[in-house]
């Protein structure tokens, strides 16, 4: 059947503001049935339509609470909106992992899961990963403090180890600082002082979170239907 066991997590049922509650709590409960008989499906090594029929009928359910969304959902961690906006998310990386689903429906999910990660997190990837790579440059040369910090999720848990982490290679390092000297050396005379240490732009956990989403969507891959 060629389908990852991979569990897909029932999300929680929380106070929202944003969100039409509920109609979303609603909808909420109809996806964990879907989730419910999917992971019972893929334990029990089921044919893949029966699968597939689950995943088409939680993409309806998914589009209808991405209509029913905010153009933008509040970064707040205890925030009952931001955590179901962050347990869709998930729901939908796992739905995708499965690897079921026709192609169609797989495209579907993958640009709910973009559309999510922007009302999610306010930040650009590009700047993100710019600044990173400065802070990689700026750290490797010791030309700032450095220092632990354990990151925290938002209910109070140690981050989870299996997420997608900024790590440059020393090349992708140096390209950068090739491509961005001039800029380099500006930011330490006009931005840098003897008694400030530019921040690691991850230490800001939601900064850490969006990086993890957007390499993981980015890593998807929609294959065309057979035409076998």
């Amino acid at each position: 059947m060629n389908i990852i066991a991979i569990q897909i997590n029932q999300i929680q049922i929380y106070r929202l503001s944003s969100f039409p509650e509920q109609r979303i709590n609603q909808l909420v409960s109809e996806l964990n049935v879907h989730y419910g008989k999917i992971n019972n499906y893929i334990e029990a090594q089921i044919e893949r339509e029966r699968i597939d029929v689950e995943v088409i009928d939680s993409l309806t359910k998914l589009e209808e609470i991405a209509r029913l969304a905010p153009h933008r959902i509040q970064v707040t961690p205890m925030s009952g909106d931001f955590r179901l906006g962050v347990d869709l998310l998930e729901s939908i990386i796992a739905l995708l992992n499965t690897q079921s689903g026709h192609a169609s429906t797989r495209k579907n999910l993958l640009n709910l899961g973009w559309d999510l990660l922007r009302k999610l997190y306010p930040f650009s990837y590009e700047r993100l990963v710019q600044e990173a790579l400065r802070f990689s440059w700026l750290k490797r040369n010791n030309l700032v403090r450095s220092h632990e910090i354990s990151r925290w999720n938002h209910q109070g848990t140690s981050q989870n180890e299996s997420k997608v982490r900024f790590s440059p290679s020393e090349e992708e390092i140096d390209n950068f600082y090739n491509k961005n000297r001039q800029e380099l050396y500006e930011y330490m005379i006009y931005e840098m002082g003897s008694d400030r240490s530019p921040p690691d732009p991850f230490d800001q956990l939601e900064a850490a979170d969006f990086y993890h989403y957007h390499r993981t969507l980015s890593n998807v891959i929609v294959l065309p239907e057979s035409t076998a």
